[in-house]
């Protein structure tokens, strides 16, 4: 709530490209992402125009995975996609990847 409206904001879109730093071993690694993301959110608020903001910028995060069988990794992450302009915006993410 801002001067007595209440807005919604909303992510668009949000493009992403990272490098991954990792080491551990066979069943268990930590990694270090680097790289840039490019995003679009939108502000609405009763009675007045909505607002459209888009910004790129340096994104960061790191995170942990470890094997469950021999063909799936579960790893938690965290990620900072944009900080230091007119919006933050970070988040954690827990992934299953199957290797076939």
């Amino acid at each position: 709530e801002f001067e007595g409206l209440t807005y919604n904001v909303e992510v668009d879109r949000i493009f992403s490209g990272f490098m991954k730093l990792h080491f551990g071993s066979e069943w268990s690694q930590y990694y270090a992402l680097v790289g840039f993301s490019k995003g679009e959110f939108s502000a609405h608020a009763d009675f007045l125009p909505a607002y459209r903001y888009s910004d790129m910028s340096l994104s960061w995060g790191a995170g942990v995975g470890m094997k469950v069988d021999h063909k799936t990794l579960m790893s938690l992450e965290y990620i900072s996609y944009m900080a230091g302009g007119d919006v933050d915006f970070a988040g954690f993410g827990l992934r299953f990847t199957q290797e076939f």
